[in-house]
């Protein structure tokens, strides 16, 4: 994982939580203050339509697809862009970063 690599603390549903519920990982992520990193809308929606607690930040991944390396580099690009995602939704799109506040 780039993020690992970078020297972030990185937990991957797929090792230690493959299955769980959108909810169960959202309230993850609250308890353990973390970003929620994702390709999936769903995420997005659900910690605002249920006003979770600020206190942690969802990425949603919009790229483009033309290729691993290139995403996962314009992906990493954007995290170094900002140093303070807490308490955003953030969507990074392979020509832009944008960001709303969760509450």
């Amino acid at each position: 994982m780039g993020l690992r690599s970078m020297g972030h603390d990185v937990t991957w549903c797929v090792e230690d939580g493959a299955g769980a519920a959108d909810r169960t990982v959202l309230d993850r992520a609250h308890l353990e203050k973390r970003l929620v990193v994702t390709m999936d809308k769903d995420f997005g929606e659900l910690a605002v339509r249920c006003a979770i607690d600020a206190g942690y930040g969802v990425v949603l991944l919009r790229l483009e697809g033309r290729s691993v390396q290139v995403d996962t580099e314009c992906a990493l690009s954007a995290f170094l862009s900002c140093e303070e995602w807490s308490g955003q939704f953030v969507v990074i799109e392979a020509d832009r970063v944008r960001t709303r506040p969760l509450r």
